[in-house]
């Protein structure tokens, strides 16, 4: 394993020595080790996601979408086609990749769209490149910025580079986000169910050839882990960013204290899930079912912030309280996660800075798959700034390039080198750090050790 550095971190050594564990209770010895920024694989990878498209039309979207699933609930979905040169939208069933996101399809579409102007993009791209605040008071800024060029945003929203290299791409909202009908499940047993019926969905389609892929950052990363843990047979591989498989740990308690960022979020989540999509209306599509769900619960998980802001735990209100206690339907979707029970080839990233971040570690190592068939890369980037400074010398490739070639290897076939990657890429926490935390796993996994 190869490591990018920069000095220590607030990240205890655990963190790292859970990563590193990973390592040495899987043997391996089809995987090479392989730099940061992949060396002349990186490069080839880079290439093919930026180089000349197999279909160079321009991207065609079926805006709007409904799906219904097995209760009646109808989803909405926006889906990206390839187009060729003469114009026509490609009938060739294609690898399909799914993004379920909550924070809406419009506003995926509008990231994407941002990201494919003609010219002014790569203008942009460069221009946010060019500011460099290191060593100052404002270098967040510089964090935030290279962010973009990072390709956080295209495995954000839909990547059309990727459709036009020969995938259909679907972003759909989840259950009560969006212009989708229900109530909001928040990764409860029913959301799991939907996404399991649209990996189904999209599988059976005509223009998808059979094999699905999934796509996305923060909750979409969640629910990539929680739908690989059912090993649906179409699903052949994911590409969480800054996932969790023990969201109430990451979220609801960290540290063992209420958290901040769960009842910000909850309220983000509920204020944009009670506008229609702008697109949908324009193009007629006038949902009532969508209007009554929301009027029926518009606010919701809200009641639940007002009884967190209690002044001690012991105060919490009986109806919180219950949610919380173990068997609950809340408490089992933030804490029944298998990541122990995933066969899908799975490419995670993390930020040792994000509130997920020891969550990325122990996900990876407890996917019980050869290295050749998960990889972790853990950047020193925060929750917001997913792949700041990939792409760059001595850098991983960016998200988009990795997660192209990620899927090329596992959804087509390509043999790219992909699997030789990694599998573990991290900006080491300093020297020391990293020593102690070799020792103290070699110490705590010792029985197991001696198996291998």
């Amino acid at each position: 394993m190869r490591t990018f550095r920069r000095g220590l971190g607030r990240v205890g050594v655990l963190v790292v020595a859970a990563a590193m564990a990973a390592l040495w209770v899987v043997p391996s010895t089809a995987v090479a080790e392989s730099a940061p920024d992949g060396g002349e694989l990186g490069r080839q990878w880079t290439a093919a996601h930026d180089g000349p498209a197999k279909y160079p039309g321009p991207v065609h979207i079926d805006f709007d979408v409904p799906i219904t699933m097995s209760d009646g609930t109808v989803l909405k979905a926006n889906i990206y086609r390839p187009v060729d040169a003469a114009g026509n939208i490609v009938t060739e069933p294609l690898p399909t990749i799914l993004n379920l996101t909550p924070y809406t399809k419009f506003v995926s579409l509008i990231a994407d769209l941002a990201l494919n102007i003609p010219v002014l993009s790569d203008a942009l791209i460069e221009l946010v490149n060019r500011f460099d605040f290191a060593g100052t008071p404002f270098d967040s800024i510089t964090d935030l910025t290279r962010a973009l060029s990072g390709g956080a945003a295209r495995t954000f929203g839909a990547d059309r580079k990727l459709v036009q290299h020969g995938y259909t791409y679907i972003v759909a909202d989840v259950r009560g986000t969006g212009y989708s009908q229900g109530a909001w499940q928040f990764f409860q047993s029913r959301e799991g169910q939907d996404t399991l019926e649209m990996i189904d969905w999209a599988s059976k389609q005509p223009w998808s050839d059979g094999n699905i892929g999934m796509s996305g950052i923060s909750y979409s990363g969640i629910n990539q882990f929680k739908a690989a843990e059912q090993n649906p047979p179409a699903l052949k591989a994911i590409f969480p960013v800054e996932g969790s498989t023990d969201t109430l740990t990451d979220v609801a308690f960290p540290g063992g204290g209420l958290g901040l960022f769960g009842p910000l979020y909850i309220a983000g989540v509920d204020l944009i899930s009670n506008f229609p999509d702008p697109v949908g209306i324009a193009l007629g599509h006038l949902d009532l079912k969508w209007l009554q769900d929301r009027v029926a619960t518009p606010l919701e998980f809200f009641d639940y912030i007002l009884m967190a802001l209690s002044l001690s735990v012991d105060s919490v209100p009986a109806p919180l309280k219950e949610q919380l206690l173990p068997g609950s339907s809340l408490r089992s979707a933030f804490t029944d996660s298998h990541p122990e029970r995933i066969q899908v080839p799975t490419f995670a990233y993390g930020g040792w800075q994000d509130i997920f971040a020891s969550s990325s570690a122990r996900s990876f190592a407890d996917i019980p798959l050869p290295p050749e068939r998960k990889k972790l890369i853990m950047g020193d980037t925060y929750h917001f700034n997913p792949g700041s400074g990939l792409g760059n010398p001595g850098r991983p490739p960016r998200l988009d390039v990795l997660q192209m070639a990620w899927y090329d290897k596992w959804l087509k076939g390509i043999d790219n080198g992909i699997d030789e990657y990694g599998p573990v890429a991290l900006w080491q926490q300093g020297e020391r750090a990293l020593e102690q935390a070799a020792g103290l796993a070699r110490e705590r996994m010792g029985s197991r050790l001696s198996g291998v």
